[in-house]
């Protein structure tokens, strides 16, 4: 028998081949349009010590407690928490003193409550990156199989890159002088807790927030998938893939809901908070013509006011696509020209969607929508409104 001999011109020619499958693997894996509308996101909170999540080899996403990623994030909150216990101490020692007016004690608790992030961040890593983690995973795999959803979406990479910077450039310039107006006689390094938490508030939310914008937009292409359906008349069994897509995205919109949970219920409380101070310094400011207190409340004022916008306005958007313009175009799609099977795959669709809407509820007690940035904003005029009587008996006493 005549045995063939390996040479290596037959590796010549067979490398290239390998090489180019290599590239297409690699290209396929790596090809994730919503990792890459928010990837700049992610990786400004993982320098900032807020989410030390890791690649793997195939693209997905884990956290580990013993890892480099993790060893800098313990060094970055160690250097923050040192910095907000410095000038912690400092506003408290000054609120604490008998020399300081009233507007001056709510001017240092305003202060000391923007503060108050640094020391319930790092429970905040613990707790949600392992979850932010898998739910990227999930995030991929759902993606692979139904990648027509995302067609329409737009790359906006290097527009998320320049808001990035943009907003990194802003929050520092405002921040330095914010802290000088309000925090006077202190060096400058004192600004830079004040910068990390303004800037990690704002990544934090704009993530949020393009992630229920994705899923709108996915709302979308589904409903217009849902209506060439009704209109071809087809058999029931392409309703009923839309439909099995449809619990899968409001499945992704519930993990999304519990991952960031934690951080968005308390970037609420303390924006309300911080909002209900600032407008109280700023109509002192208005009131007295002082226009030294009008520009070091008027900034945080805007500031807070746009994040309890922003948490409230995404889920209101995701609601309206994936809940009830979904329900519309189910009612609107006349009944009688469709088959039966077809007919009762529509009815339950719609039971399923009225037993299991995509809000998102804060713990079961209210709906996070606008209603609530109305709310926030009512009730922070009513609190507004203790603070000036406070102000008024402590001039009178």
């Amino acid at each position: 028998m005549n045995k063939t001999k390996v040479t290596p011109e037959s590796w010549v020619v067979r490398q290239p081949q390998k090489l180019q499958t290599e590239k297409k693997k690699i290209s396929v894996e790596e090809e994730d349009p919503f990792f890459d509308q928010i990837k700049y996101f992610l990786y400004v909170c993982r320098l900032l010590g807020r989410l030390p999540f890791e690649r793997t080899k195939s693209g997905g996403f884990m956290f580990q407690l013993c890892s480099p990623v993790m060893v800098f994030t313990i060094l970055m909150n160690a250097v923050q928490i040192y910095l907000t216990y410095q000038v912690y101490f400092i506003n408290l020692t000054t609120l604490f003193s008998k020399n300081e007016s009233y507007d001056d004690g709510v001017k240092l608790v305003l202060m000391v409550v923007i503060l108050n992030v640094h020391f319930y961040a790092w429970v905040f890593v613990l707790i949600e990156t392992g979850n932010i983690s898998e739910y990227l995973n999930h995030w991929q795999q759902f993606n692979k199989k139904h990648k027509y959803l995302l067609k329409g979406l737009p790359s906006m990479k290097r527009q998320m890159l320049w808001l990035v910077l943009f907003l990194f450039i802003v929050i520092a310039v405002l921040t330095v002088t914010e802290t000088q107006y309000l925090l006077k006689g202190l060096p400058w390094y004192c600004s830079i807790p004040y910068f990390t938490v303004a800037y990690h508030i704002s990544v934090g939310n704009l993530h949020w927030y393009i992630n229920c914008i994705i899923f709108a937009r996915m709302g979308t292409e589904l409903i217009e998938q849902l209506v060439k359906v009704l209109k071809n008349n087809t058999e029931f069994e392409e309703v009923h893939s839309v439909r099995c897509v449809w619990q899968k995205l409001n499945s992704l919109v519930k993990e999304c809901h519990r991952t960031h949970a934690n951080s968005v219920y308390y970037c609420l409380g303390i924006s309300f908070i911080s909002f209900t101070l600032a407008s109280y310094g700023t109509l002192t400011g208005l009131l007295e013509k002082s226009a030294n207190n009008l520009f070091s409340y008027i900034i945080p004022l805007l500031f807070f006011v746009v994040i309890i916008y922003i948490c409230c306005d995404g889920p209101h958007r995701l609601h309206n696509k994936l809940g009830f313009e979904m329900i519309n175009t189910l009612l609107a799609c006349k009944m009688r020209h469709l088959k039966k099977e077809t007919q009762q795959e529509i009815e339950m669709f719609l039971d399923i969607i009225e037993a299991d809407p995509p809000v998102i509820s804060i713990k079961g007690y209210f709906i996070l929508n606008r209603q609530i940035f109305t709310a926030a904003v009512s009730t922070a005029v009513t609190y507004l409104v203790v603070l000036v009587q406070f102000k008024i008996s402590s001039i009178t006493t």
